[in-house]
């Protein structure tokens, strides 16, 4: 069985390791993204605390994680070589999506982001924005897969090196 609950306290320990393996891929695909420790596990820590982290669940273990961070995002109030769509600040935004690489090449990012579009949903919002690095391959095809547009170049305020980050858009119907 598969589903998405929202993360609690003890999911932490695997959230962690989830994190660590993203960290790992995304550092072999040339990333700097996540390697200067942002997010921090209190990051995590603060997200389930908010009720804004959500777990994957397959056959009773997290598999996957997400934050789902309503708006404003300071890092989107400026964007380069584009424009937001919606303008105003009534979005949720996708951010530290990973999935275990215990579960790599099952195509559950499929999954997970179906799930989250429909909690997005339910939760009244129509606009979702996610962003990622120029390198992150992985999540560009999954943004594009699920219908996102591309709309510009946003940079992370606390990145000090290669802060550079593709940013999308999705409006739900």
């Amino acid at each position: 069985m598969k589903y998405v609950r929202q993360a609690t306290l003890g999911d932490l320990s695997e959230i962690s390791a989830i994190f660590e393996d993203a960290k790992k891929v995304l550092s072999n695909d040339g990333s700097s993204q996540w390697q200067n420790g942002s997010p921090s596990i209190e990051n995590f820590k603060k997200d389930i605390e908010d009720g804004c982290c959500y777990v994957l669940i397959v056959d009773e273990e997290v598999a996957g994680m997400a934050s789902l961070i309503e708006g404003p995002d300071k890092n989107y109030q400026r964007i380069d070589s584009g424009e937001w769509k919606n303008r105003s600040d009534d979005y949720i935004a996708i951010h530290r999506v990973a999935i275990s690489s215990k579960y790599q090449g099952l195509h559950l990012n499929d999954t997970f982001f179906a799930c989250l579009l429909t909690v997005i949903e339910t939760k009244g919002f129509k606009h979702v924005r996610i962003d990622t690095h120029p390198k992150n391959q992985r999540l560009q095809h999954i943004a594009d897969k699920f219908g996102f547009e591309y709309r510009g170049i946003i940079h992370i305020e606390d990145e000090t090196v290669d802060s550079e980050r593709k940013a999308y858009e999705l409006e739900l119907g």
